[in-house]
């Protein structure tokens, strides 16, 4: 009968210390999970108040080799955000600046522009400045 008493207690300690050691891993969890919450509210916060934002009125970007890829979806990103876009495109009449065109409303204009060009570059210039 001895036997079988302290069976029992080396049961139930060891099953209080495997709850122990549960509960301890859902605890810890619990407080990660509350950590990034307080994290992730802390930067909302501080990200409104200190973040310095683009004034976005009155300002004018070129952006060169909007034919294709990059340059042709930052400036109609740029362009649909409020930003007076200067696309400069190596072929002004070609598929990308019709494209630009079509699609970039009256903030974005195409530019003729070979940037391998001085001639080119000054022209490009003067018309971002005329405007």
């Amino acid at each position: 009968m001895q036997a079988n008493s302290s069976e029992n207690m080396f049961f139930f300690a060891w099953m209080f210390t495997t709850l122990l050691s549960v509960y301890k891993i859902i605890w810890e969890i619990y407080l990660y999970i509350l950590a990034i919450i307080v994290l992730y509210i802390l930067y909302k916060v501080l990200a409104k108040k200190y973040i310095n934002r683009i004034e976005i009125v009155g300002q004018g970007i070129l952006i060169t080799g909007c034919d294709t890829g990059l340059g042709h979806d930052t400036a109609l990103r740029l362009a649909k955000t409020g930003f007076t876009v200067f696309a400069g495109c190596l072929k002004p009449e070609g598929e990308g600046a019709t494209a630009l065109r079509e699609k970039g409303g009256e903030r974005l204009h195409v530019v003729p522009l070979d940037v391998t060009s001085d001639e080119s570059v000054n022209q490009a210039v003067d018309i971002v400045k005329s405007q």
